[in-house]
């Protein structure tokens, strides 16, 4: 009987030692599998290693992270080439989870952001996109009486595309449809974007005996400006920091097509109280440096010829909103001599929406630009500011009471105009082809 009692506590005593010994079995296992994913990374490329330089920007918390991608290790090298944190940790989540969704995150919202400052004056001129009305007059008959065949039918601001069905690309072709015309012109017109169909009868005028429905109208504009910036990596620019607007309807003019050309600057009208100053230039329109695709309340846009020889090279990064503060700063400029120059500013005041155009006043400071032109003036517009080594905005306008003091444009706002996608008081523009047609 005592024995009989004795064999199940044999086997209770092996079972717990063989369960210890199992447990400190697991145990080395798990320990050398954990030790062994901290030495080398998995072929599935879930773990990263070689650690990697990368500069964070001041808007996106410090992140630590070890990247295996030699390819990404080389863009991000290449995006953050100073101002860095170097990662020394291993994130321990999947590549879906932690590099897709960090890495791209990161890449988006920092492949804009290293741009180049230029501050080069260029010559600006486009072509709308259809021919625009900017008022409707009379015509006089043979027998001297006057008629206006457009009144109360067409408007100021209006946009003429087609003219008895035919695409009218300038005021030439225009004119010609209309002289052309037997009885009635069926005109198809954008009004705030929207198509429309109106008709015309025409009057002979007793001046030329030409066919006119007797409204004025400008099919393009040229003038002078200042670059702002060039992507290095798509060769997009942006410039002037405000839009062209027409200058009789205040209405922004839609680009059909255009260029920016090499300017020379000749003189130099100094800005006074209640009458800005000018830069006055000639365009060489034998040397085309860009296209120009966007006109936007916030500048022009489009691609550049990023082998120019007189376009710096060394990029900046962007300034957010939060990098930017009151005190000193520089605009970069080349009124004269082709020579780009940096010179001194005070950022006095600064928008808190950043939503608006005007969201710098800022106060010329350098007595050197000063004496030259007396603060800022027209074609100065687009000159990038520049603080703590980013680049963190453009000069938009003048203080027609004070030239010495303007308005800027934050850089990023810039941006998000080119992506998304008035004639103001400090930028010089001539409209041309202002003609009575019609």
């Amino acid at each position: 009987m005592t024995q009989k009692k004795y064999i199940p506590k044999i086997f209770l005593l092996f079972g717990l030692v063989l369960l210890l010994c199992s447990l400190f079995v697991y145990i080395v296992i798990y320990a050398f599998g954990v030790y062994a994913l901290n030495q080398q990374p998995i072929n599935s490329g879930i773990f990263y290693q070689d650690s990697i330089t990368v500069a964070i920007a001041n808007d996106t918390p410090e992140r630590d992270c070890k990247m295996g991608n030699q390819n990404a290790k080389e863009h991000f090298d290449a995006l953050c080439p100073s101002q860095s944190t170097t990662i020394s940790k291993v994130v321990r989540h999947s590549l879906e989870d932690e590099y897709n969704n960090y890495a791209s995150k990161k890449l988006k919202d920092e492949q804009h952001s290293a741009l180049v400052p230029v501050g080069i004056t260029v010559g600006v001129r486009f072509y709308t996109q259809g021919i625009m009305v900017l008022a409707t007059g009379e015509v006089e008959d043979k027998s001297g009486i006057g008629y206006n065949p457009s009144e109360g039918k067409i408007f100021a601001g209006d946009i003429i595309t087609k003219a008895n069905g035919k695409e009218v690309k300038d005021i030439e072709e225009l004119i010609k449809v209309i002289d052309a015309s037997y009885g009635a012109v069926n005109l198809s017109i954008l009004r705030d974007a929207k198509p429309m169909q109106i008709t015309i009868y025409p009057e002979i005028s007793s001046e030329d005996g030409q066919r006119r429905i007797g409204c004025w109208v400008r099919d393009s504009t040229q003038g002078i400006g200042t670059i702002t910036y060039y992507d290095p990596s798509t060769g997009l620019y942006g410039a002037l920091g405000h839009g062209i607007v027409d200058i009789d309807t205040k209405k922004l003019m839609a680009v059909k097509e255009g260029n920016i050309f090499e300017s020379n600057i000749v003189d130099i009208k100094k800005g006074q109280k209640g009458a800005p100053g000018e830069l006055i230039g000639e365009i060489m329109t034998d040397n085309i440096i860009g296209s120009i695709t966007k006109n936007t309340k916030l500048g022009i846009f489009g691609n550049i010829n990023t082998n120019y020889e007189k376009l710096p090279k060394n990029a900046m990064w962007v300034a957010n909103r939060k990098d930017i503060y009151e005190g000193p700063a520089k605009i970069r400029s080349n009124i004269e001599g082709g020579e780009i120059k940096e010179y001194d500013i005070f950022i006095e005041s600064i928008n808190p929406d950043i939503t608006q155009d005007k969201g710098l006043v800022v106060r010329i400071t350098d007595q050197g630009l000063i004496t030259r032109t007396n603060g800022i003036v027209q074609g100065m517009s687009g000159s990038p500011i520049l603080q703590g080594g980013k680049i963190v905005g453009a000069i938009t306008h003048v203080f027609v009471q004070n030239p010495l003091r303007g308005y800027g444009v934050f850089i990023e706002n810039m941006q998000k105009e080119v992506l998304s996608v008035t004639l103001t008081d400090n930028t010089s523009f001539l409209f041309l082809k202002i003609i009575f047609v019609c």
